[in-house]
């Protein structure tokens, strides 16, 4: 996959608004997405321009105001989303925009035309070779059911599989983030990443081993 998105830049409106969300303010989930909506559709579209391979997906049905739109929809009742704070906040839009791809994949995947069934791809990182012959949405559901130990192992994870950057000087070439690219995307120390993340990769490599 592409380069990951960044979160936004401090925004005191925006905090001001998240807080008034979080204490359950009548409206204030639909206060924090129509003032900033500009801001959440471009983090939206920015995101889902990552996702695509070197421009191979630029007509992909699937457009950022779609994810918007599904995020908000399905974040409405998340108080997590908005109580814990701004960056927890975008690490959990990133995450359901992730989940908004996969359930895209999921419908697209034996499809190859145009229009709504047109197939959008991804491609996981940081796995032993055997990732290579399982679908990315499988790969999705391990790395998901981590979650049980913790969300923080299973976020590591996330990053670690589903995102990456562009490999400097070489066109088109693209890595898997460093632990402290990581730990830096969820505001948590690169000792931390170092510790957990070869828990996390060893799990997911064992069960994608009984496949």
């Amino acid at each position: 996959m592409a380069t990951t998105t960044q979160t936004p830049d401090d925004d005191d409106p925006f905090e001001e608004d998240l807080e008034r969300a979080a204490n359950g303010e009548p409206g204030g989930w639909q206060r924090l997405w129509a003032n900033h909506y500009e801001k959440l559709h471009r983090f939206a579209t920015d995101w889902l321009a990552n996702q695509r391979r070197h421009g191979k997906h630029k007509d992909v049905s699937l457009g950022g105001t779609d994810i918007a739109a599904l995020a908000y929809e399905r974040m409405h009742d998340r108080i997590a989303a908005t109580a814990k704070g701004r960056d927890y906040f975008f690490a959990s839009l990133r995450y359901e925009c992730l989940r908004i791809v996969v359930d895209h994949f999921r419908k697209t995947k034996k499809h190859k035309g145009r229009g709504p069934l047109k197939r959008i791809d991804f491609e996981p990182h940081a796995l032993e070779g055997q990732a290579a012959h399982v679908d990315p949405d499988v790969i999705f559901d391990l790395v998901d059911s981590l979650g049980k130990y913790g969300s923080r192992v299973r976020d590591i994870a996330m990053l670690k599989v589903f995102t990456s950057r562009p490999v400097e000087g070489t066109p088109g070439a693209t890595r898997e983030l460093t632990n402290l690219e990581v730990a830096e995307e969820l505001g948590i120390s690169q000792r931390t990443v170092e510790a957990e993340w070869p828990f996390a990769r060893a799990i997911v490599n064992k069960e994608l081993g009984k496949s």
